[in-house]
């Protein structure tokens, strides 16, 4: 059965010999007409010509040359941030667009059911949770679709093919993989033991330097002191003696008469 739907339909005036409007063609069925076997939106079967009022079941010329219209203004908009370019069919055409891709989207179950009998498969506990997510998604697709047309039944569910089933490890293999973590640990600990004797190392090589320097310094203050205490007896001494020779010259001069 196949159903149409008019988006932005005009009265017919009867001074207009031709009127072409677009419409949105939808087929009662698992998934729309515009939706291909890949699951995307073909444009040519989306948007058809409608002369004189009269829908068409196949795209017309003026379907595809709306279509044409709307792929190169929706390509500029998306490559050019400015100079944007507007087209009075664009907004109900990029509409109506997003709202068959969200119906596609929900109607599209067959990736669904794979992943829910992969998950079942690997995992058993989950496949009640799978089986809920799986019927909200029917019931959101459901009320997403025309009031008067029936829902269609599931088909259902087949055996997981042998490809899908969890692959076993032979035992061999998985000791040679324990063995080989095993070894890996062994050498990670391995090197984190020679970097902290390193380390050690290196501390003890930094104070052997600073207590050196220490050793250093105080010679060097030693050998100072011993400098200036030297300097410090040679001028008293010359003090001294300088003294004595002032004393022994006044003594001479206040000797004379």
């Amino acid at each position: 059965m196949q159903l149409a739907t008019t988006v932005g339909e005009r009265p017919q005036q009867p001074n207009r010999c031709k009127q072409k409007e677009l419409e949105v063609v939808r087929y009662d069925g698992h998934r729309p007409a515009s939706l291909g076997r890949s699951g995307r939106i073909d444009d040519g079967h989306l948007f058809a010509g409608v002369d004189d009022g009269v829908c068409c079941g196949h795209p017309s010329s003026a379907a595809l040359n709306a279509t044409s219209d709307y792929r190169k203004v929706k390509d500029h908009n998306s490559r050019i941030g400015v100079n944007r370019k507007n087209w009075k069919w664009f907004d109900m055409m990029d509409t109506d667009r997003q709202v068959w891709e969200e119906v596609a989207e929900s109607m599209t179950d067959t990736s669904l059911l794979e992943s829910m009998m992969e998950s079942a498969v690997e995992d058993p506990s989950s496949q009640e949770e799978t089986t809920e997510g799986f019927d909200e998604r029917l019931s959101t697709s459901e009320s997403l679709s025309s009031p008067s047309r029936t829902s269609t039944p599931t088909p259902p569910e087949s055996a997981p093919s042998p490809s899908s089933a969890p692959r076993r490890i032979p035992i061999g293999k998985r000791k040679r993989g324990q063995q080989d973590v095993v070894a890996a640990l062994a050498e990670m600990q391995a090197a984190d033991e020679r970097q902290q004797e390193w380390l050690e190392r290196m501390e003890e090589c930094r104070d052997r330097r600073f207590e050196m320097m220490l050793e250093d310094a105080s010679e060097a203050r030693r050998h100072e002191a011993e400098i200036t205490r030297q300097h410090m007896e040679q001028t008293e001494s010359f003090s001294h003696a300088f003294l004595s020779r002032l004393s022994q010259l006044v003594q001479v001069l206040s000797s004379r008469p």
